[in-house]
């Protein structure tokens, strides 16, 4: 008895698949981890020098350290708004317009921290403010604005991880569950046998509904009044078994095929149409 076997060209396209998924899941991953953290942390850090050069200008350095960064960015965050419009309304070089700019420049750069998960004390507290801010002032001389981070970024990577893990290890079950899946076809009494248990020869076959051929199903329908939709892209030779049993099937009607003794002679009707008439 024969059985079917997985078709080779379905699994290279599923093990297409399967790659191109599992390269999402670890392009998402490495992302998450590494690629937009170390972004995110090269903008903080840009964001932590224009701080601390904006304190410098009102005297105010030594109180640059947060010590609760997570109440003080959701205060700045309520104030955004209120503190943006108070700087538009200051004179350009006034001590209260720097003053507003520097809160201003403090929310920006506990918002970057907090982007990345460094909105911490052991990130917003400094020993000398001063030192640190020569240290990035000579940093950054040199160096143009980074980018800064979305705060949908890193998640809109973990969600490729979820989406490329899901999609492999779907398509991967989809693969062994086609594996273990069996037709068995005997030819010496033309019996069909489905992986359920269930078989049938051409004489039960009442028609072979071809609908969906196109889509590589086709299903049969018994004398019993069972039918069953078979997966002929999956599985080989399960094409050429029912087209065989079809051929053998009590209903069964041969396409009609072209007389050929009806159709003009092509040589002889332009023969006649090049000959004057008397």
């Amino acid at each position: 008895m024969a059985e079917t076997t997985i078709s080779r060209n379905w699994l290279a396209k599923m093990l297409l698949f399967i790659a191109a998924f599992v390269g999402l899941g670890i392009w998402g991953l490495v992302d998450a981890l590494v690629v937009y953290p170390a972004r995110g942390a090269t903008y903080a850090e840009y964001a932590e020098f224009k701080y601390l050069d904006s304190l410098e200008a009102t005297g105010e350095i030594l109180r640059a350290s947060v010590d609760d960064p997570q109440t003080e960015l959701d205060a700045l965050r309520g104030r955004r708004k209120e503190l943006s419009e108070e700087q538009a309304a200051l004179a350009a070089e006034s001590i209260a317009r720097a003053r507003v700019a520097a809160q201003l420049n403090r929310l920006t750069w506990l918002d970057a921290l907090n982007t990345i998960g460094r909105a911490t004390p052991a990130h917003t507290t400094f020993e000398q403010p001063g030192a640190r801010l020569d240290e990035l002032r000579g940093e950054w001389a040199t160096k143009e604005q980074p980018k800064q981070l979305s705060g949908l970024d890193i998640p809109t990577q973990w969600l490729f991880v979820v989406i490329g893990g899901l999609g492999g290890v779907w398509m991967t079950l989809t693969v062994m569950r086609v594996l273990k899946t069996k037709y068995r076809f005997e030819a010496s009494s033309n019996t069909l046998t489905l992986p359920a248990g269930e078989s049938f020869t051409p004489d039960e076959i009442v028609e072979v509904d071809k609908r969906k051929w196109d889509k590589f199903f086709v299903t049969v329908k018994l004398q019993s009044g069972e039918t069953h939709k078979l997966d002929l892209l999956r599985f080989q030779p399960l094409e050429e078994w029912i087209l065989a049993m079809e051929k053998l099937s009590p209903n069964y009607e041969p396409p009609e095929e072209a007389d050929e003794s009806e159709t003009p002679d092509a040589d002889a009707a332009t023969e006649s149409d090049a000959t004057p008439s008397a």
